[in-house]
């Protein structure tokens, strides 16, 4: 049990901060998709999560915010990692055929002048 006091506003106000930075970010990449290549919003978007994560918790925790307890835990992941490469790779080749498709069908079709009126 711990002996630190009961803040229920201050838990409700920083879930809710939390919240709104979700719905934030998520209003912020769908509207920059539209102006530039999704990799670039992703990158960004996480890039920005780094900094964000090594400016709140880097100058209390320094170099311990690198360090790994159990290494073994991470070496877990190694498939899990492994398996959403592979599906990034696969839609990224199913958008690219996709996309060529498109384009061959249209500069192929044929080209049938409307009549002048």
């Amino acid at each position: 049990m711990s002996h630190q006091p009961a803040r229920p506003l201050m838990g409700i106000g920083l879930i809710t901060a939390a919240v709104m930075l979700f719905a934030i970010g998520d209003v912020a990449s769908k509207h920059l998709t539209m102006l530039y290549a999704v990799p670039l919003v992703m990158a960004l978007r996480y890039g920005i999560n780094l900094g964000l994560i090594v400016a709140l918790f880097g100058p209390r925790q320094g170099r311990a915010m690198l360090r790994v307890n159990r290494p073994w835990l991470v070496f877990g992941h190694i498939p899990d990692a492994m398996s959403l490469i592979g599906m990034a790779m696969i839609a990224l080749a199913g958008a690219g055929v996709a996309l060529h498709a498109h384009f061959l069908r249209r500069a192929s079709a044929p080209k049938i002048p409307a009549p002048m009126e």
